[in-house]
């Protein structure tokens, strides 16, 4: 998706009027005006600075690494473009499946569903739509999480057919960890017992996701800090009795 049509996406979502994400943009020490927001949005001006581009992103309730990279494609060479847009589809790709073998390694241990891990899935196949025009099911995964695996067999199936894995930065996923020798998604019926989720291991488990996804995003290191850790946890366990409730 170029990045006008993009951004009239984000703004088409959120609501807002341009004049009002005008005056949100200048809370936020960005000055434009309206004018300039409705000529990015129909293409008449080239993708915005990379500052512009990602508050224009976080008023609109839109997500900022999607529309950088779009900015950084349209704004590139014309030689280097169809690379950009290689490595763009892969990156989505990879990123989808990566959740996907999240959600299937937690319920094959834990017995139910992650719904954070759900959700940004659910995200992420939007994304796999607007940005390769591929639709991905995605409807039974709450109540059949292991359909997470048949998904990665058919995202392997037509992206990755030769691969017997995908390495991105340090992450490498074993495709013959959820993919059988037929093609198939492998299922796990799972034995184990399900947990209430105030039980210890859950708790430190959903911490540690907590952390991480919190360590990547903004490229800090938190576990060394007790007091985030505790204040974390602390929330987790809250949070799991109010769903209870």
């Amino acid at each position: 998706m170029k990045y006008s049509e993009l951004l009239s996406k984000y703004i088409e979502e959120s609501g807002l009027s341009l004049g009002e994400i005008a005056i949100r943009l200048s809370n936020k020490n960005i000055k434009i005006d309206r004018s300039y927001i409705s000529k990015l949005k129909n293409g008449n001006k080239p993708p915005a600075s990379e500052d512009i581009s990602r508050a224009l992103a976080e008023v609109t309730g839109g997500k900022s690494q999607e529309l950088l990279m779009a900015s950084y494609i349209e704004k590139a060479p014309e030689e280097v473009q169809p690379a950009l847009q290689e490595f763009n589809k892969f990156r989505i790709l990879f990123s989808i499946i990566r959740k996907l073998t999240e959600l299937l390694e937690f319920y094959w241990n834990y017995g139910f569903v992650q719904k954070n891990i759900l959700e940004v899935i659910l995200s992420l196949a939007d994304d796999v739509k607007d940005e390769l025009n591929i639709y991905i099911l995605t409807e039974h995964l709450e109540n059949d999480p292991e359909y997470a695996a048949d998904i990665i067999a058919q995202l392997k199936h037509s992206f990755f057919p030769f691969s017997e894995s995908l390495v991105f930065g340090n992450f490498e996923i074993k495709f013959s960890d959820y993919v059988d020798e037929y093609g198939n998604g492998k299922r796990k019926k799972s034995n184990k017992i399900v947990y209430d989720v105030e039980e210890p291991v859950i708790v430190e488990f959903a911490t540690d996701q907590v952390i991480r996804e919190a360590e990547e995003e903004y490229g800090v290191n938190l576990r060394d800090d007790p007091e985030v850790m505790s204040a974390v946890r602390e929330i987790v366990r809250s949070f799991a009795r109010m769903k209870k409730k």
